[in-house]
């Protein structure tokens, strides 16, 4: 191993387990806090009204703390100072700095609206279930027009993680097609492929530079996915999203299969060119087709996951590793699709390494101007015929 895979192999382990520890801390910086209201000990009756104004709280979704001060000055210098974002005194007065919160004014004016009913009832000669229809009007009944659908929607945790899966999945074929090109053009530059064809043919020799790049990704991702473990148990899951795991199955067996035919395409292309001045204008049609599947993935398949195209996208060899995996999260393709979205991946996968080995091996040996592919192709029917 060199010295820069050995780095880079550190850096995506440092940022595995930095993604991993950013999910569960930046939500407690950017969520809002809890409220807090502070009671002064004259409008508190023992610990009953911190119990209602929680309950109230609790009802409308409003997140606060209380807390409890002797009186009304101590209350107001909490407030502020800060520590209190309002103040209910025992004349039943909220009080706020300077803005009032509408949050806080909903749960203290439900609170006292509730402790004052009864003895309101008791008055009139009422009970409370004689005005029930007045304090608790029914609401309005909920009907689904196609309750058959409220299940495909997909879970937000699934959607994050076909989306990040989408994305690695490009990346990890562009960054390591263009390190693989650029490897071959510096064994062709330097000659090194020439002592190499002295013992391995050209087809052994690009299937082994294949093989290899893909097993350096497959290790970096391991250690991606040890150090996001290592990450996990450290910081604990208590705000990490659950995990999905057919997801994150689908999506390594698509890396896998994915990487090796474009591997082969990249490695083909690299063979054609003799300078790295060349790699970037060379490399570029693949990057470029490798766009088209990736933006349709994280636009048509995640909108319509069940739609034709987005069918045909997880089925086709060439778009299949980015649609599939974010189908999988954001639709529900039948267990026979994803089957067959791997089978006709082998035959394509087999024509990509017949191809390549044949521009390959056409190519490799050639100096000077880029070779086109159908020179290739024609310089490697005549190597075979010599």
């Amino acid at each position: 191993m060199t010295r820069s895979f050995l780095i880079i192999t550190a850096l995506i382990m440092l940022l595995s387990a930095g993604s991993v520890a950013a999910i569960d801390l930046l939500p407690a910086v950017f969520e809002e806090g809890p409220k807090h209201l502070g009671v002064t000990e004259a409008s508190a009756s023992g610990d009953a009204l911190q119990q209602e104004l929680t309950q109230s709280a609790a009802s409308l979704g409003v997140d606060i703390e209380i807390g409890r001060y002797p009186d009304r000055l101590a209350g107001e210098a909490a407030l502020r100072d800060g520590e209190v974002d309002a103040l209910l005194t025992g004349q039943n007065e909220l009080v706020f700095k300077s803005t009032e919160d509408q949050s806080l004014s909903a749960v203290v004016n439900r609170t006292l609206y509730a402790r004052s009913l009864p003895g309101v009832l008791e008055k009139l000669g009422l009970s409370y279930e004689d005005v029930r229809p007045l304090v608790e009007p029914p609401g309005a009944s909920v009907l689904l027009l196609e309750p058959g659908n409220a299940g495909k929607k997909a879970d937000e945790d699934r959607v994050i993680v076909g989306q990040v899966a989408t994305i690695v999945i490009f990346l990890a074929l562009i960054l390591y097609g263009q390190w693989l090109l650029t490897g071959v053009v510096e064994e062709k530059t330097s000659r090194v492929v020439e002592v190499l064809l002295g013992a391995l043919r050209p087809e052994q020799l690009l299937a082994g530079k294949v093989l290899g790049i893909v097993a350096a990704a497959m290790t970096q991702m391991f250690s991606a996915l040890v150090a996001s473990g290592l990450a996990l148990v450290v910081i604990g899951a208590a705000n990490i999203p659950s995990v999905a795991l057919d997801v994150a199955l689908i999506s390594c067996v698509f890396f896998v299969l994915g990487l090796l035919s474009y591997s082969f395409l990249y490695a083909t292309v690299g063979a054609t060119i003799s300078r790295q001045s060349e790699a970037e204008s060379a490399q570029m049609p693949l990057s470029l087709i490798l766009l088209v599947p990736y933006f349709l993935s994280l636009t048509v398949v995640t909108d319509h996951p069940d739609g034709a195209l987005a069918r045909i996208l997880s089925l086709l060899p060439p778009t299949a590793p980015m649609a599939m995996p974010q189908r999988v999260a954001t639709g529900q393709p039948l267990p026979i699709e994803i089957i067959a979205s791997v089978v006709l991946m082998v035959p394509w996968l087999l024509a990509m390494t017949w191809l390549g080995g044949r521009v390959y091996s056409g190519a490799i040996l050639r100096s000077g101007p880029r070779v086109g592919l159908l020179a290739a192709w024609r310089g490697a029917i005549e190597t075979r015929r010599d």
